[in-house]
């Protein structure tokens, strides 16, 4: 099962690459098209989309219906996100600074969200 630390942890890693991020939608495709983060052919992701991926988050492809996990892990992750994000922004939306709607100090969309990300991580193991 996967651990909230280990959900943030992949999420990171999935997006470190600006090339394996994106805004605007939860994935993409190597051909730019939204697709489900989950989908094997997701080539990128929001920040989001990387965590639903990263905590085992499935998604009906009929519907378009996200079942959270019966861990909580997806759900966690994210609410530890909103407070960190609250916190250096006063807002409560990380996808927000990922599409980078919402600033953090003079750092680009892609930094912002990786700082909101590490923040979260040195957070959870002070924590823990």
């Amino acid at each position: 099962m996967t651990t909230v630390f280990q959900a943030l942890t992949v999420t990171r890693e999935l997006i470190a690459d600006p090339a394996r991020w994106t805004k605007g939608y939860f994935a993409r495709d190597t051909a730019g098209s939204e697709v489900y983060p989950t989908e094997s052919n997701a080539v990128c992701w929001c920040a989001d989309g990387a965590l639903a991926k990263s905590a085992d988050v499935t998604i009906d492809a009929e519907s378009g219906e996200w079942s959270w996990d019966t861990a909580g892990v997806y759900e966690a992750a994210s609410k530890l996100l909103r407070s960190v994000t609250k916190e250096l922004t006063g807002q409560t939306s990380y996808s927000r600074v990922n599409d980078g709607n919402v600033e953090i100090e003079d750092k680009s969309p892609h930094e912002a969200i990786l700082f909101v990300l590490d923040t979260a991580l040195e957070r959870f193991e002070k924590e823990s």
